[in-house]
């Protein structure tokens, strides 16, 4: 059990990325050939602009356009901008909206790529509220989460 335990403990602290990577990196040392081919079947379709679907709690889907090599978080500004046309207003000098993004019931960091995107994605929008503190040598802005919406 203690082998086990321990590679189980050791799986717990990797993210989907990491794990990804981790498999990956062992097929690719263990059959080139067939990690070549599905690197490329992976790739096909994906190498070129396309459209993600993106739906809100409320059930309203946006389409966006993606390029390959966009960061989600480029998404999650577009998304954000497209919000403020149906969402409730907030105060630009005391609130901040956010969006956080998942699949599969993970959410998505800001580093992931446009061609790494499923072709569907949920969209979680929060309004925080801005505290600012200020003293003689720097200003800080922390936020404190209201709600989802």
């Amino acid at each position: 059990k203690g082998p086990v335990k321990a590679v189980d403990i050791f799986l717990e602290q990797l993210d989907d990325c990491q794990k990804n990577e981790l498999v990956g990196r062992a097929l690719k040392a263990s059959n080139a050939e067939q990690w070549s081919t599905l690197l490329r079947a992976t790739a096909s379709g994906r190498h070129e602009t396309r459209s993600v679907r993106c739906c809100d709690m409320s059930g309203r889907t946006v389409e966006l356009t993606v390029k390959p090599f966009q960061t989600l978080f480029t998404v999650k500004q577009e998304l954000l901008k497209l919000a403020d046309e149906f969402l409730p207003r907030i105060n630009k000098k005391m609130e901040v909206r956010q969006a956080k993004l998942y699949h599969a019931e993970v959410e998505l960091p800001d580093h992931v790529l446009g061609s790494m995107l499923p072709e569907q994605i949920s969209v979680v929008y929060k309004k925080d509220h801005k505290l600012v503190e200020s003293d003689s040598d720097a200003s800080f802005e922390f936020y404190c989460s209201d709600r989802d919406y």
